[in-house]
Formats: structure tokens, sequence, C-alpha cells
């Protein structure tokens, strides 16, 4: 007789293997510029501090003062804030994930993020004319406080994920995090401390192994609370990772449900394994 799990599931078996396109905890950041990275303070005005480090506040992992920050002082008395932190040109594709921690200082003050790529990889424009510019950076990836919102940019670290998506094909790009924030300043309204920490760019090597079956799906899939796996077997194993490899426990709800209400929002691994067979697959929280 015929394997159960070959018999009724059909799918398509998929082994990852996830490669690192970009790691960078900001151990050294007093290096950056030599492996690539550019700051811009764009600010009007430009006021008396940048991109650097502090030990107002703990790093997400690291040493005291391991992670990039940048605050109100960025511009004047009263002002505008774009200042960027932008990485060296790498190839990204479809798929490609970014994924870093932030936080801010007191989480009182409105703080903004924005994380931008430019296609344009060594040869991108820099936002240099003005606070509005943004040069080649224009695809708007994500907004930590687009809104400006006092208690809107959280004061514990916290995951950050982006899925590259759109490219016609593997194309070299940049980049960037731009603190942006109006009416910032020492004598403003808006305006605080921000870091980031832990940023990881990751892609996916894909080895397809064919079988005749019917694909295992997550619902639902983004999902807030609980995910359900559809086309379960009860000899399959489940193990949860984050994507920085870090192995999950949530709740077991039953054989096939998970209870994940708990998890940070971000992006998700499960690995499922039958036997010597792997499946991997991602799930994203809200």
């Amino acid at each position: 007789m015929k394997n159960k799990f070959t018999l009724f599931l059909i799918f398509i078996l998929i082994k990852v293997n996830s490669q690192i396109i970009l790691s960078e905890n900001f151990d050294n950041f007093g290096n950056l510029g030599t492996s690539g990275w550019t700051i811009n303070n764009s600010s009007e005005p430009v006021g008396t501090s940048s991109w650097g480090t502090t030990t107002a506040f703990s790093p997400y992992n690291g040493s005291t003062g391991s992670f990039a920050a940048v605050n109100y002082q960025s511009t004047g008395s009263i002002g505008t804030i774009s200042n960027w932190l932008i990485t060296p040109s790498i190839n990204l594709k479809n798929g490609d994930i970014i994924s870093f921690y932030s936080r801010s200082h007191h989480g009182t003050w409105p703080d903004r993020l924005e994380l931008r790529i430019s296609l344009n990889g060594p040869t991108s424009a820099l936002p240099t004319s003005s606070s509005s510019s943004v040069g080649d950076f224009t695809t708007l990836a994500l907004t930590i406080n687009p809104n400006l919102i006092a208690s809107g940019y959280p004061n514990t670290w916290t995951n950050y994920t982006y899925t590259i998506n759109g490219l016609s094909q593997p194309t070299d790009c940049r980049v960037a995090f731009r603190y942006y924030v109006t009416d910032a300043g020492a004598n403003a309204s808006n305006g605080d401390m921000i870091g980031i920490d832990a940023l990881n760019i990751t892609t996916d090597t894909l080895a397809n192994i064919l079988f005749e079956t019917q694909e295992i799906t997550i619902s639902p899939n983004p999902t807030t609370d609980f995910i359900t796996i559809n086309n379960f077997d009860s000899n399959m194993n489940f193990e949860f990772y984050d994507l920085l490899g870090k192995k999950l426990t949530p709740n077991k709800v039953s054989e096939n449900k998970f209870d994940v209400s708990l998890l940070l929002k971000g992006t998700y691994i499960i690995k499922i394994t039958y036997n010597d067979q792997t499946e991997i697959q991602k799930f994203i929280k809200q």
C-alpha cells in the first residue's frame, strides 16, 4: 500500500536554505562608511547631531551602545528632520526579506521612520536637495508611525519586516532608513530619539522536489491570533522560527491549529517534517 502521505497529500515539497544578503548589528558604527554605508542629513535647518550611537537605552542585542540611533537634534530648534542612513548597494529579488528592530527612547513624543528603496544601486541619487527630497529612493516600503502620533512609535524593541516585490528581475538596490519628522527640534512638539538594531536582509535558495499531492497551506495568512495547517497529517512535526533563526514555542490548540497571538508583528517560518521530508512555510503575524 502506498504511503499515506504520498497517496493523499498532493503538494510541492520545498527545501529552503535561507541566505543572508546583508547583516548589520551596528557593533562598529564608526566603520560603516568603509563598508559602503552613507549618512545624509537633509534636515532643514541642519542640526548638531546625526546618526550615531547612544547609551540612552539598551540595544536589542550586543553590547551597550551597539545600535544605530538618531534624535531631534538632527535639526535646529524648530525644523523638519530628514536624516538618512543608507546601506551599500545590494542585489535584491522578489521574495527577499528585510527585517530589523526599532524603538523610541521614551515613546511619548511623535517620531517617524521610513524604509525606502532605490532601484539604481551604486548610482543612486542621494536626497540632498531639501528635507522633502527622496532622491532615487522613491519606493516607500514601510513607515513606522506615519501620522506622527505621540504614542505611535513603540518604546520597546519591535520587529518590522518587508518582503521585496514588484521587481521584473534581480536588481541592484540601496535600502534607506529615513528619520522623517516635521515640526521637530528642541523647541518643537515632535521628535525624540529612535534606534535601529539587528538588520538582516535574507534570500531563499529553493530546491523543489515534486510529489503527486495537494499543496499544504496555512490559513489565515496574514493572521492576528491563530493559524491552521491545511491538508494536515497526524505524523507531521512542526517547528516555528523567527527570521533570525530563533526557535519559538506557540501554544498548540489542536493537532493542526496554533495560537500565535503573543508573537510580535512580523514574518515567521514553520518547518514541517514528515519522516525525512521537509517543507518550509511562511506566515505573517499582524
